[in-house]
């Protein structure tokens, strides 16, 4: 179906296409915008406020298409913060029917801590020109989780077809993710390298120890990191603990922890635990009890307790950590095993000599 364009949204075309980028991708997301004015602006068709309500009266199958597939959503909001109109891409991205978007806060699209910085940013800062502003922001997903959205703000009150802020974003949680993740494992990295080289020239037991727990701290996002070790009788004792409060060491010491530092010992691999709420920490914590391996034998426990889904964890890098101490906690131990039979063999010939004399 073709149709004449309307002067005024002909001219925001005109205007939308001589101006610069925002960002690296507002070119065609603010051309896509320009079409759908275009569109709700055609003549003799129907009336402004009918193409708001109704847009896509007004679209040929090309122009249908092209928005229905973009890899953006547009939505026009209205200077009371309502979504006057939001294109079909929503669905997709958001899991949202478009008709159930319509009229409705476009607050609802937006993280409860972002709302207020988005919308001073759409419609104060925003409405200050013509250029396109970008934002960034949290958006609900219908799954329940939360996706990160950029966006372009476009200042269109002063077109009588749009009369309101046109938004187009975009979804990119998994950019952002990949980002966070690089970012963490070069920590990681970082943090292994470290305690690599101090563990590697150090004999001391309590030296090995806090690198150890320190570098845990860094690799993985937890509240406490213990060390235990076996004693010669076989039992178990705290060599050494970072970030430890009275609620902390309650949990710790519960039955739940104890049974599980007893099965990672017997079965040399790491064991995840969940212990109890207390009225003291009445949010759930997460937890880890990580073998101190030499060789096929435990020689100790990494604990970790935390909030979050300790599966989650960087354990193959903690993993890595953990045998670095190891296998230095074992030189340490047989340096001081070697030195305390030095000791006991001066004595012996000290004893011979005087017994001589």
């Amino acid at each position: 179906m073709a149709f004449e364009t309307a002067p005024a949204a002909a001219a925001g075309l005109d205007r939308a296409a001589s101006r610069p980028a925002a960002a690296h991708w507002s070119s065609g997301a603010d051309t896509l915008a320009s079409l759908v004015a275009v569109a709700l602006g055609a003549v003799g068709v129907v009336t402004v406020s009918r193409c708001l309500a109704r847009p896509f009266e007004a679209l040929d199958d090309q122009f249908r298409v092209l928005i229905e597939n973009a890899v953006h959503f547009t939505a026009i909001v209205g200077p009371d913060g309502t979504m006057r109109y939001i294109s079909p891409a929503v669905e997709r991205m958001l899991g949202y029917p478009a008709d159930d978007l319509r009229g409705q806060p476009l607050t609802c699209l937006i993280h409860p801590t972002d709302a207020v910085g988005v919308m001073d940013a759409i419609f104060h800062r925003g409405q200050q020109s013509r250029l396109g502003r970008f934002i960034e922001f949290r958006a609900p997903h219908r799954d329940g989780s939360w996706r990160v959205l950029e966006a372009i703000a476009s200042n269109r009150t002063d077109d009588p077809v749009i009369s309101g802020m046109v938004l187009d974003a975009r979804d990119v949680t998994e950019r952002k993710w990949s980002a966070e993740r690089l970012q963490r494992n070069l920590a990681a990295l970082l943090a292994i390298h470290d305690v690599g080289r101090l563990v590697g020239s150090s004999l001391e037991q309590h030296a090995i120890g806090t690198a150890l727990l320190e570098g845990a701290r860094r690799v993985a996002p937890v509240q406490v990191a213990a060390l235990v070790l076996r004693t010669s009788t076989g039992g178990l004792r705290l060599a050494g603990q970072l970030g430890s409060t009275p609620v902390w060491e309650t949990i710790r010491q519960g039955r739940v922890a104890r049974m599980a530092r007893q099965r990672a010992l017997q079965a040399a691999e790491p064991e995840f635990f969940r212990p109890p709420a207390t009225k003291s920490s009445p949010e759930q914590t997460e937890a880890c009890a990580l073998p101190l391996r030499v060789q096929d034998r435990a020689i100790g426990i990494l604990e970790l307790y935390g909030y979050g889904p300790a599966v989650e964890w960087p354990i193959e890098e903690l993993s890595i950590l953990a045998g670095q101490a190891a296998g230095a906690l074992e030189r340490a131990r047989l340096y001081r095993a070697v030195a305390e039979r030095e000791q006991r063999l001066e004595r012996l010939v000290r004893e011979l000599l005087i017994a001589q004399e």
